[in-house]
């Protein structure tokens, strides 16, 4: 496990050497998380790509998964998940997304 911030292209790809794959669980402190958590995830995958490792891990809401609009408290953090996974799929990783309803 390493610690650290995961918007920091040095030390992602520090934390990531030698590896098979990633599994990240990061995820906003709260509900209006801005855009740390897309711009991580970002981060995370062209450091995979550029480390030519392609196996990727993130745990995210369950609202990444479907289309409907957001809305309440915790829209802006969906928005982000969202974000987050229109980067992978973009991307050439394979992915998972473990997607549940509430983590605490």
């Amino acid at each position: 496990m390493v610690t650290g911030d995961a918007r920091n292209a040095t030390a992602v790809a520090s934390a990531i050497r030698d590896a098979d794959a990633v599994v990240s669980a990061l995820g906003p402190a709260g509900p209006e998380p801005g855009t740390a958590y897309s711009e991580a995830i970002g981060t995370l995958a062209r450091a995979m790509e550029a480390a030519d490792v392609h196996r990727l891990v993130i745990a995210a809401n369950s609202r990444v998964l479907d289309d409907y609009p957001l809305e309440g408290a915790f829209a802006d953090v969906s928005q982000e998940h969202r974000d987050a996974l229109a980067t992978l799929r973009a991307g050439g990783l394979r992915w998972t997304v473990v997607a549940t309803s509430m983590l605490s």
